[in-house]
């Protein structure tokens, strides 16, 4: 049986990271059923842990991902904005009376 060397060890840790996925101040979780499958979306949010050379390492590793992200950005804004408009128009109106 092989073992790790305290150096590999050490190599997967850092690449790991400290794995506290469950400190952001916004973690929301959903399982969405399409069709006969199952998908998944993670909407994390705090503030960044991530180094400058590790961020820039990961745009450099994935050049498009920045622009599929700011995509999912704009797309989740225009949901979001006129849905929390709309919700502020129908509770001005019940509130108003």
């Amino acid at each position: 049986m092989s073992s790790f060397t305290e150096l590999q060890l050490k190599a997967i840790e850092h690449a790991l990271g400290d794995g506290r996925w469950d400190d952001h101040p916004v973690d929301v979780r959903l399982s969405i059923p399409v069709l006969w499958r199952q998908f998944y979306l993670v909407l994390l949010a705090g503030p960044e842990r991530r180094s400058a050379e590790r961020r820039k390492s990961e745009s450099v590793r994935k050049p498009g991902r920045i622009i599929a992200d700011m995509i999912l950005l704009i797309l989740f804004l225009m949901l979001l904005v006129p849905g929390a408009v709309g919700s502020i128009h129908l509770l001005s109106l019940v509130w108003s009376g």
